[in-house]
């Protein structure tokens, strides 16, 4: 892995305007742009300040939610002036915090105040998996689609496994986009915890009061080296390295040695084979509330000593973008590299005694190699990234830790037929503490706990063990709540813990903190597959050797809305949506001493579903020969039931053409998450390899391969 990702076009739409130009001037300029929000009636935060991007409202017409019309914008722009040929080995990868959730907001708010029936259909636009996929389709990329939900740090995990999927030769191009628009949800939860800003947000400074949340959007096209090469591709700048990490310290507010931050800065700096000293510029997540930007300069600190290379944030022009606030920093970023200027911080006036470091105040002309970009988030989830002006030849290859295999040592699953009873979970666990979880947040816990997880940190570095979380809704029953009580009350009586809670990364940020894991920590969401976009995440973390340990795991919940849609999604035959947790083990060499695996996993991946049945059958052959292993062998294969009359139809053909008949992971609910029971259904059967094929109901599949040990 010595090649360092080309960004070979870029894309963004903030308040700026549309267009990754506009975007940077701004910046250089240094000139707050924020204003009054029309887009929904909000008669407490009203009088508060945001950053507004334009909306194409062509695109509201074919379904697409606010939020995605900003992506889109962002999108045409960085494809505008690349012609790429549509057979190209490319995927997309999508971070945002809450996706297109405004959409099912209004239907809430028109539901709760006329009643009726609601439109259920609008729900669709909740899953933050959506935007991800239609951008794969009309793109017609045939590689992974995943999408990372991890508040504020989403897009920068989203850029650190588009770059693995490069590095690693898995795809030849992809599409990393960052997005979030304006809601109800973001204005009253960040309210509700005190942290809007009364005027423009200050990052570092001193009378800094909070942040401005901004819309935005932004999109880097990344391409390997011999593909830039042999399509004449001018390269923008090159991501170098990249670092992921976890506080495991409290579900908002970050450590306040800023010890998660600064491990996230390093990982990247090593990885791409420099040291901090060559770092010219550092672009700041910034936000300008107390905790965050003292947290973040004490990371600088432990970094770069008490001199660190010159710094400042965007947030104070274009405000706090949230999940799509990582690529943006990287698109500045690569101006920096390429165009040898550091921008200014706006807002800074005044040195924080506390924090003792001054941003940069005006724009300076110099040589940059190197800019190291952050972006941390709610739970401690923790991203950086190295932008260089050129590639790292010598980029090292990490080898600490590296495994020979991966293995599966434990697994576990609770639920799957109804809902769980919440007073059942966690019953040693006074109720005093676990009050402020949410119930999938317990069934989460509940199902790691027989793991025996706690034994890890006697033989592993706990910053070397992480969590890979998979969800297809996350927390509905904490954003139906938190929305109620904002509707109805007219933003009179927030709940913040709701709002806290109703994040897609709070069950694997409590995992991290309950058992004290520091390394990646992820929330991966994709419909069906989920399960596997997390298992992939986990399963590269340990093969290049980022990490020794990981608790791979998946949940979902049923809730009235998560019945209705589910039976909407399919037809009259469609089971009843439950409860369903899974929670697996996974680990390489250093944990076999002491501990016996069951099974080794050979391969894991998503992507698009082939056209038709024989094709997908020499899709299969194909990703079974990547792996070097004779899809004959295979002694059960496994799938979820498909999604609708022609899923099933499509399914029921492909095992024709195989010659194998799927055995039903537990087909008698409905849930998300189902196919993380793929181990506990194959210790159930006999044989010793096995196959997983999943299809979603979006038309991309996740396939797993493993054998009994």
């Amino acid at each position: 892995m010595n090649s360092a990702p080309l960004i070979v076009s870029i894309g963004a739409c903030t308040c700026a305007g549309q267009g990754a130009e506009k975007l940077w001037n701004a910046v250089l300029e240094g000139r707050p742009l924020f204003g009054r929000q029309t887009i929904f009636d909000s008669p407490r935060f009203g009088n508060k300040k945001f950053g507004i991007a334009p909306i194409n409202h062509s695109w509201l017409g074919h379904g697409i939610s606010n939020c995605g019309c900003i992506l889109l914008s962002a999108l045409d722009e960085a494809l505008e002036n690349l012609n790429l040929p549509r057979g190209a080995n490319s995927g997309v990868f999508l971070g945002t915090s809450i996706g297109g959730v405004l959409d099912a907001e209004n239907m809430l708010a028109k539901y709760l105040d006329r009643g009726g029936v609601p439109d259920i259909g609008v729900l669709g636009k909740y899953e933050c998996s959506y935007m991800a996929e239609f951008v794969a389709k009309r793109l017609g990329c045939k590689g992974a689609c995943s999408t990372f939900s991890t508040a504020c740090s989403s897009s920068g995990i989203a850029i650190a496994e588009a770059c693995e999927a490069i590095s690693s030769g898995e795809l030849e191009l992809a599409v990393v986009c960052g997005a979030d628009s304006l809601s109800r949800t973001t204005v009253n939860g960040f309210g509700s915890l005190m942290l809007l800003s009364d005027s423009d947000s200050r990052p570092f400074d001193a009378n800094r009061d909070g942040i401005n949340l901004g819309e935005g959007a932004g999109v880097i096209v990344l391409a390997s080296e011999s593909f830039a090469y042999n399509h004449s591709l001018k390269p923008i700048a090159h991501i170098s390295g990249w670092g992921l990490s976890a506080d495991a310290y409290h579900a908002t507010a970050p450590r306040p040695d800023g010890d998660g931050a600064a491990r996230a800065m390093k990982l990247a700096v090593e990885l791409a084979g420099i040291s901090p000293k060559d770092i010219s510029f550092y672009c700041a997540h910034g936000t300008g509330t107390r905790g965050n930007d003292l947290s973040e300069a004490q990371a600088l600190r432990s970094v770069f000593g008490d001199v660190p290379p010159p710094f400042s944030s965007i947030k104070g022009v274009v405000g706090h973008t949230l999940g799509a606030s990582g690529v943006l920093n990287v698109i500045v970023s690569a101006f920096c590299a390429s165009r040898s200027i550091i921008p200014p911080s706006a807002g800074f006036r005044t040195v924080d005694p506390q924090i003792g470091l001054s941003p940069v105040g005006a724009p300076i002309h110099a040589q940059i190699e190197h800019v190291l970009s952050a972006s941390f988030g709610f739970g401690g989830n923790n991203s950086c990234a190295v932008v260089s002006r050129r590639g790292v030849r010598a980029r090292p290859e990490i080898r600490h830790g590296k495994t020979s295999a991966v293995y599966v040592f434990g697994s576990h699953e609770i639920g799957g037929n109804g809902a769980i009873d919440a007073s059942g979970l966690l019953k040693d666990i006074p109720q005093l503490k676990k009050r402020k979880w949410a119930k999938l947040q317990q069934m989460a816990l509940e199902v790691a706990r027989p793991l025996e997880l706690s034994r890890l940190s006697e033989r592993i570095d706990t910053n070397r063990i992480g969590v890979c979380w998979g969800t297809g809704l996350g927390m509905t029953d904490e954003i139906e709540k938190f929305l109620t009580a904002t509707i109805k009350k007219r933003e009179s009586e927030p709940i913040p813990t709701s709002f806290v809670n109703s994040v897609h990364n709070a069950p694997p940020s409590l995992l991290a903190m309950h058992f004290g894991f520091k390394g990646l920590n992820s929330a991966a969401t994709a419909g069906e597959i989920s399960f596997e976009c997390a298992l992939k995440q986990a399963f590269s973390s340990l093969r290049t050797g980022k990490l020794d340990a990981v608790l791979a795991c998946a949940g979902d919940m049923t809730n009235k809305w998560a019945d209705d849609f589910a039976r909407y999604r399919r037809d009259s035959s469609a089971y009843p949506s439950s409860d369903y947790s899974a929670a697996h083990l996974l680990g390489g060499d250093l944990l076999m001493s002491g501990m016996r695996p069951k099974f080794r996993i050979i391969g894991v991946f998503n992507r698009a579903r082939a056209s038709t049945p024989k094709a997908e059958r020499d899709m299969i052959a194909e990703d079974f020969k990547r792996f070097e292993f004779d899809l004959s062998k295979i002694d059960a294969f496994f799938s979820l039931p498909p999604v609708g009359k022609f899923a099933r139809k499509f399914s029921e053909n492909l095992q024709s053409e195989l010659g194998y008949s799927f055995k039903m992971i537990s087909p008698l609910s409905d849930n998300y998450s189902k196919s993380g029971g793929i181990f506990c259904a194959a210790d159930r059967t006999e044989g010793r390899y096995f196959a997983h094929w999943n299809l979603s109901s979006t038309g991309f599949v996740g396939i797993l391969i493993f054998e009994r040990v």
